[in-house]
């Protein structure tokens, strides 16, 4: 691949304001995709992946206006609303970096990635988490330095974790 991938999915489309179980607890408030979004911004400064551009993008189901929020809360990430779920999917599990929802959809990738995953604090299914994963607070905040060696350890090894590139 030319480029180094950022994705943060950002749960919206699918929840049911009027679910009893879940429902809009499971969806972070737009600060939240920002604070992360921000926070891997700067410490990837220069957004570089052994040499080549890291690109930013964010992933949801929803309106018009959620992309325009997106799009005015994270200026420098490419927008993917309503894209199909195969291939979201993929972008997911193929991701350097993965930023999760609450929602297995973000979970089961997480799962198969063997990339750096950034998810929130519990996660919220029972897994063996190995070392790749990073805990981020309910407002977009997590140990940056856990981060940069994870990263730095990456942007060595990445070699032998590229079994998804096409």
């Amino acid at each position: 691949p030319s480029e180094g991938t950022v994705v943060l999915h950002t749960r919206r489309g699918d929840v049911n304001p009027r679910q009893r179980v879940g429902g809009p607890a499971r969806v972070h408030p737009v600060e939240y995709s920002q604070g992360v979004g921000e926070l891997l911004r700067g410490v990837l400064h220069p957004p570089l992946l052994a040499g080549r551009p890291l690109r930013f993008h964010v992933v949801s189901q929803g309106t018009p206006d959620l992309a325009v929020n997106l799009s005015q809360a994270l200026p420098f990430a490419t927008l993917h609303i309503n894209t199909e779920e195969r291939s979201t999917f993929h972008s997911f599990v193929a991701a350097d970096v993965f930023v999760g929802s609450r929602s297995r959809f973000s979970h089961l990738p997480a799962m198969l990635s063997d990339r750096i995953k950034l998810m929130n604090a519990p996660f919220h299914y029972s897994v063996s988490c190995d070392d790749l994963w990073v805990p981020v607070t309910n407002y977009g905040e997590f140990n940056t330095s856990v981060f940069l060696q994870l990263w730095q350890w990456y942007v060595v090894n990445r070699a032998t974790h590229t079994a998804l590139d096409p």
